[in-house]
């Protein structure tokens, strides 16, 4: 009985890696996918929205794996899944037109923020590097020199010299 087993689990492994089989779906899975890519591409969608269907149409191209005969290609079940790859494509394309639309709509207020933000951190700087800083170390400079030349000054000349 177990002998049986593995001979039947054996043609079946056999026949899964049948090259001319393998090869098959090798190529139709390339063509799907430059496919969806070029579809990505031209619809200007992310690569998301593709893998995901990439990912619907490669489980649907693995068949049944219950099934010992090849797949059979104009099943219900296969339409539904195309159905369902081709509407997640397309579904989640649009929502990521949407989301960069909001993205763009809200980007543009929150720029503006952020760019009056940084002008008013930037005049802000200006004002006192300039007016406090500048000012106060030239200030300070200034009230140094006048008490040093102020302490030249009143010290008489002719006391000095007198003595």
């Amino acid at each position: 009985m177990e002998n049986q087993t593995n001979v039947e689990s054996s043609e079946v492994g056999k026949k899964a890696l049948h090259p001319e089989t393998r090869n098959k779906r090798l190529i139709l899975v390339i063509m799907i996918v430059v496919l969806l890519v070029l579809i990505g591409t031209f619809q200007y969608v992310s690569i998301f929205p593709v893998a995901i269907g990439a990912f619907f149409l490669l489980s649907l191209i693995r068949g049944d794996s219950e099934s010992d005969e090849d797949p059979k290609w104009f099943s219900w079940s296969y339409i539904r899944k195309i159905i369902l790859a081709c509407g997640t494509i397309i579904m989640i394309g649009y929502a990521t037109i949407l989301y960069a639309w909001i993205g763009v709509l809200l980007s543009i207020p929150l720029t503006l923020l952020l760019t009056l933000f940084l002008i008013f951190i930037t005049a802000a700087g200006i004002y006192y590097y300039r007016h406090l800083t500048v000012k106060g170390r030239a200030s300070d400079i200034g009230k140094i020199a006048q008490l040093r030349f102020s302490q030249f000054k009143k010290k008489p000349v002719s006391d000095s010299t007198s003595r």
